[in-house]
């Protein structure tokens, strides 16, 4: 991914637009964590990628006799300590599996290492115990196996593009490499209409044999899944009577949804117990509907003259407004960051409920601008923002009152929009840096009631 034009930020739904626009591969991490404010929650949001497993959330949802036990373990057998702090992801899995009903979503298990538990900076509910666990006991306790199209050159350029190539198809999964190793699993559909390997898609329909094979210890068991459930386990399971490969093949007759495969081991820690190996799955999807095109809207009017500036007292800005065009010439303070913002702002009828607000904006640069709803008649004058993508194009943007998020903590569905009394178009340090200069320009402004 290029380096972005400007800071990454804001609404989960705005940071996946700005990295799918980039090129780049969004993933939610700790989607379910027991700390909120790292918890992936809208669940609308497109992403790429998704953590079926992480250990920062394991390790938070363990009881505090796990977590002692694990602590007196580390000193024996570090991944082996870590590794018995997880469990099945039950929540995680379900999530996934919901969304890979409808389109390819690859799922990873992150290891959220980060240099130790003792991150005080950025997370103060942990102990200040630096550098434990040790990165290297991190990654041996479990990996996401990438399958390569080819073996690695030795050309950094060439097998990296190769590695997120195979990462953004779906070719990859999960072991847990400290309760055996190693893990390996070949998964594929062969049928009439083609054949498809790990990550790949057929049409919703075609028939076909699914296809496993997996090396694995005595005793585990390989499990086929589809949208999240088990298949029959007389047909589609098998468990080992000694370590090597175990097999399963399975006729479909009509396939609909993802298909995956896990190997399921009796001696894996959790209740219920982690998986050892998950794969990612195999589609079944109906083509994808033409999107319609953006609905006009309708709206009344916002009338240039009504627009004013505001601002920090260190920031600058003008404002020009001709043909019911409204532009803003804006610098932000240098230095430190110490709330810098520069806003359009027009007063809104009272008792008049919105839904919407529309408009065409272009800017003399890609950055993205904070429609922002102000509440000066509630306590604490409270906002609610979404911001939008513009550039040197114009462009039309709606944004929706349902898709309004707070700016302020404690808050959880939008206020009543008709005691909203103020409409903002604002630049400020989300998604612009101190110092930063530009000319944002907003025209046919109207608001849908």
């Amino acid at each position: 991914m290029p380096q972005a034009p400007y800071p990454l930020g804001g609404t989960a739904r705005a940071v996946a637009e700005d990295v799918a626009r980039l090129g780049g591969f969004g993933i939610a991490a700790h989607p379910d964590s027991p700390k909120p404010e790292l918890r992936w929650t809208d669940a609308a949001v497109p992403v790429d990628g998704f953590e079926w497993l992480n250990t920062d959330s394991e390790w938070r949802a363990a009881s505090r006799g796990a977590t002692a036990r694990a602590a007196l373990g580390y000193l024996v057998r570090p991944a082996a300590a870590l590794a018995s702090l997880l469990h099945r992801p039950v929540a995680s899995l379900q999530r996934w599996d919901a969304m890979t009903r409808g389109r390819p979503v690859v799922g990873l298990a992150g290891l959220d290492a980060h240099g130790g538990i003792g991150r005080q900076a950025d997370d103060g509910s942990r102990s200040n115990m630096p550098g434990v666990p040790r990165y290297r006991d991190s990654f041996r306790t479990f990996s996401d196996r990438v399958i390569l199209d080819r073996p690695l050159s030795g050309d950094a350029q060439a097998d990296a593009r190769a590695l997120y190539g195979s990462i953004r198809a779906g070719r990859v999964f999960t072991t847990i490499d400290v309760l055996a190793a190693p893990g390996l699993v070949s998964f594929d559909v062969d049928g009439p209409s083609g054949r498809a390997e790990m990550g790949g898609t057929l049409v919703a329909g075609s028939r076909g044999t699914i296809r496993a094979d997996a090396l694995v210890p005595r005793g585990a068991t390989l499990v086929l899944v589809r949208d999240g459930q088990d298949l029959d386990p007389r047909i589609a399971a098998a468990t080992a009577p000694s370590e090597g490969v175990v097999s399963l093949r399975v006729p479909v007759a009509s396939g609909e949804g993802s298909y995956r495969a896990e190997v399921r081991l009796a001696s894996a820690p959790g209740e219920p117990p982690v998986p050892w190996l998950v794969s990612n799955p195999i589609y079944f999807l109906r083509p994808a509907a033409p999107r319609p095109p953006p609905p006009v809207v309708a709206g009344e009017p916002i009338a240039g003259s009504s627009w004013h500036i505001e601002k920090d007292p260190g920031s600058s800005a003008i404002l020009r407004t001709r043909d019911g065009r409204v532009e803003v010439e804006f610098a932000l303070r240098s230095g430190d960051r110490a709330n810098q913002f520069v806003a359009a702002a027009t007063p809104l009828a009272p008792e008049r409920r919105l839904t919407s607000i529309a408009f065409d904006a272009k800017a003399s640069r890609p950055m993205r601008i904070s429609v922002q709803l102000r509440f000066d008649r509630l306590p604490g004058a409270p906002r609610w923002a979404e911001s939008v993508y513009v550039d040197q194009r114009s462009a039309a943007a709606t944004v929706h009152a349902a898709d309004l998020r707070p700016m302020q903590a404690g808050e959880s569905a939008v206020p009543d929009t008709a005691l909203a009394a103020a409409l903002l178009c604002v630049v400020e340090l989300t998604n612009t840096p101190p110092g930063r200069r530009g000319i944002f320009e907003l025209s046919n402004v109207r608001v849908a009631r």
